[in-house]
């Protein structure tokens, strides 16, 4: 069973602004006029939950694909696993195209998860994950999710992937998650923010998936990489972030795996 550090509720849930994360305004005074401004403008921006949905949405249009993600379903305990082996202290089953396995997150009530993943912690093994990235990854208050627009809807299933576990729809680390683009694109509308590393903040660190030359998992000034060789690596290296971050996997120790 893990023991994953996670802090539990957050008071911030609104979406931060690129122009607004490393300003520091010296006069807040606002005129009465302006906060009502304001507070329409903020009735009229769309939840968050929203720009998920409609970032993924038109992500997977653009590039014509259709996906069924099959995350999350109940488990029959008769189903019998098609492999099993144990990584350290956790047992992993797979049935089908997942893989399984029953954790303990420590919020305020320890909470028991059967987490469904992509990949096992062993097929991962071979990706560079920074060694100091657990610690950065708790010390924030939200994070927002980044990709470059034109990459398709298998990024998208990261993004989603990424949002489920560490935002508040599992109740599992209960972050503010906000999902992002890296640049302008015809078509996502004026309400899609634009989020990149240089937007990262130690209050809401960034998220960047993308690929790049290897298949990794890196962290500076407060931006974590998600890096694939292609799209399909960019799936591994988010699992591996995600093992990571809940504790499963250590960048900084050797694991004891055991096949039965």
């Amino acid at each position: 069973m893990a023991r994953v550090r996670v802090k539990s509720d957050r008071e911030r849930d609104s979406m931060p602004h690129s122009k607004d994360v490393n300003d520091n305004p010296e006069n807040d005074k606002t005129e009465s006029k302006e906060s009502k401004d304001v507070a329409d403008d903020k009735a009229k921006r769309p939840s968050s939950i929203r720009i998920f949905t409609y970032i993924v949405f038109l992500m997977i249009i653009l590039i014509g694909s259709v996906f069924v993600i099959n995350y999350y379903f109940s488990q029959d305990s008769t189903i019998t696993p098609d492999d099993s082996y144990h990584y350290d202290t956790y047992k992993f089953d797979r049935i089908g195209n997942y893989w399984y396995t029953d954790l303990i997150f420590s919020t305020n009530d320890s909470k028991l998860v059967n987490l469904e993943m992509r990949y096992d912690p062993k097929s991962l093994l071979d990706i560079e994950v920074d060694p100091d990235l657990y610690d950065h990854f708790v010390k924030t208050q939200g994070f927002i999710i980044t990709a470059d627009p034109t990459l398709s809807g298998v990024t998208a299933i990261s993004m989603m992937h990424l949002n489920r576990i560490i935002g508040k729809e599992f109740g599992l680390f209960n972050y503010p998650t906000f999902a992002a683009i890296t640049d302008d694109h015809p078509g996502m509308g004026d309400d899609t923010p634009v989020f990149d590393c240089e937007n990262a903040t130690p209050q809401y660190k960034v998220i960047w998936l993308g690929v790049g030359n290897d298949t990794e998992v890196t962290y500076n000034n407060n931006c974590i990489k998600v890096s694939g060789s292609n799209e399909t690596e960019i799936l591994r290296s988010t699992d591996r972030f995600l093992y990571e971050a809940m504790g499963i996997m250590n960048a900084s120790e050797t694991p004891t795996i055991e096949v039965p």
